[in-house]
């Protein structure tokens, strides 16, 4: 008695967008078997499925580089901004020392005339 064929309905259904995809492959128990047919439909199914699965990640792996670009920018100017308060720091901080040394010029000034008095 010969080896029954077993037949066996692969299919990808409709999820996410993803388009219906549905092949039959008739599958005999010895590999052996198999004819270029089978083998060439069990290749576009393999195909059809990796590539179906694929596309969303694609979009998702282009928003990803998308954030990245504007959290760099936003980085850059960050960056940029303290390195200029950086370089301003000693210009504010001799401004204050020189505020601060007129004002205690102004307070000595009546305090030796009140001591001399």
């Amino acid at each position: 008695m010969a080896p029954r064929s077993r037949h066996k309905s692969l299919c990808l259904r409709k999820q996410r967008g993803m388009l219906e995809t549905c092949q039959s492959i008739a599958w005999e128990p010895n590999i052996q078997t198999m004819n270029d047919d089978v083998v060439t439909d069990l290749k576009q199914f393999i195909a059809t499925t990796v590539s179906q699965v694929i596309a969303p990640l694609r979009d998702d792996i282009k928003r990803l580089d998308e954030k990245i670009d504007k959290v760099d920018k936003k980085l850059d100017n960050a960056v940029e901004g303290i390195g200029d308060a950086i370089d301003n720091l000693p210009h504010h901080v001799e401004s204050r020392l020189d505020n601060h040394e007129v004002r205690i010029t102004k307070l000595e000034s009546p305090a030796a005339s009140v001591r001399s008095t």
